[in-house]
């Protein structure tokens, strides 16, 4: 069973002294990235990285929007209530690693370069951060997932970009991400 993250970017507006919900995230604006889940809020953590904004629970002071559209914490199809604020996600260290060693397959690009696909093996044959094997044509590395995972091409880049926008109105602190997952 997979599971689809679901939110809102929201704003602190000073003189409403109240958040506005400003963009719906959901899987249409970002890939379904576990690595990402697990490193933000530590959901569908395989990478084994310590999440940076576990578990909060719904913020008691959210939007209208938000709690209009948040499912309550005890339903069942929904959980991993959570917030994180943009001054957090640009504070982690994209160089950091997960504790699980994964597979990491490359296979030729039509111009013969080796390309990374997304297809990771969970159990790799040989348990040594940086072991690199070939199978016909095809590369298998062995590494720790990095936390630069939020910067590659899978929407997480360009949602962090469109809060950075937000942050030159509002500071990082006044901009945050109110996530649930199903």
């Amino acid at each position: 069973m997979s599971t689809d993250i679901d939110g809102w970017i929201e704003v602190w507006d000073e003189y409403a002294e109240a958040w506005r919900a400003v963009m719906v995230v959901n899987n249409t604006l970002v890939d379904q990235d576990y690595d990402v889940f697990g490193l933000l809020f530590g959901v569908r953590n395989y990478a084994g990285f310590e999440p940076v904004a576990p578990a909060r629970g719904a913020p008691l002071d959210a939007s209208r929007q938000v709690l209009a559209t948040m499912p309550a914490e005890e339903d069942e199809y929904a959980s991993g209530h959570t917030w994180i604020t943009l001054a957090e996600i640009k504070a982690i260290d994209p160089n950091m690693s997960g504790a699980t060693l994964e597979v990491y397959t490359f296979e030729p690009g039509p111009d013969g370069e080796l390309v990374e696909m997304k297809h990771r093996s969970m159990e790799p044959k040989i348990k040594e951060d940086g072991a690199e094997w070939l199978e016909g044509d095809k590369l298998f590395r062995v590494r720790r997932t990095r936390a630069a995972v939020l910067y590659e091409d899978t929407g997480w880049d360009r949602l962090i970009r469109i809060m950075e926008i937000l942050a030159e109105k509002y500071d990082d602190q006044r901009i945050r991400m109110v996530v649930w997952f199903d």
